[in-house]
Parts: C-alpha cells; sequence; structure tokens
C-alpha cells in the first residue's frame, strides 16, 4: 500500500530502523496481504546492511512504502518520536553549583 504523503526524515532513520527490527524479529508487523513478512525481512536486512548512508534513505523509504499498511505507518511515527523523546531526556544535563564550605 502507498504511502506516498509519509515519509521517514533522514534524521530519524536510526529510530525507525530499530523499531522496525525489532517488530520484524518478533513477527509483530502487519504487512499487506500480498507480502510476507519473511521476504519483507529479508528485503529490510539487506538495505539496512548493503548500501551507503545516501541510498540506504531512499531504500528504506521505498520499503516502508512497499510493505507498511497505514496502521503500521502510525506506529513507526509513534516509535520515532518516542525515540527523539528518549534522546532528548538522555541528553538533558543539570548543573550545580558546588561551593566549599567555610
Amino acid at each position: 500500500m502507498s504511502q506516498s504523503r509519509k515519509r521517514v526524515a533522514k534524521r530519524d532513520l536510526n529510530h525507525a530502523k530499530d523499531y522496525l527490527q525489532r517488530r520484524l524479529r518478533d513477527y509483530a508487523l502487519s504487512l499487506a496481504p500480498e507480502h510476507s513478512i519473511d521476504e519483507a525481512r529479508l528485503e529490510f536486512e539487506r538495505i539496512i546492511w548493503g548500501f551507503d548512508s545516501k541510498d540506504r534513505s531512499l531504500l528504506f523509504h521505498s520499503w516502508c512504502e512497499k510493505y507498511l499498511i497505514a496502521i503500521e505507518w502510525e506506529k513507526l511515527e509513534e516509535a520515532v518520536c518516542d525515540g527523539k523523546r528518549q534522546v532528548r531526556r538522555f541528553r538533558e544535563f543539570r548543573t550545580a553549583l558546588l561551593s566549599q564550605a567555610t
């Protein structure tokens, strides 16, 4: 099912990749009926491990358009947002002023 209006931004590729790898590994991804999860996983792994970063981004998006149904696009978007939130929380830091007691 083509979802051309949706895109995974290049900066979000790692979050999306991690989410989809987990879902494919656990056979938890709902795909269009004409595709099998094993076929999707093989093609996904070839894309993730076999191309330079410029090609990977384009091929990753093509893979998503080919295999993901609408509900999976929504779950992917949520997972990317969650991943970005976790990174922001991790990068937050607190400063404290320490002074020597006299």
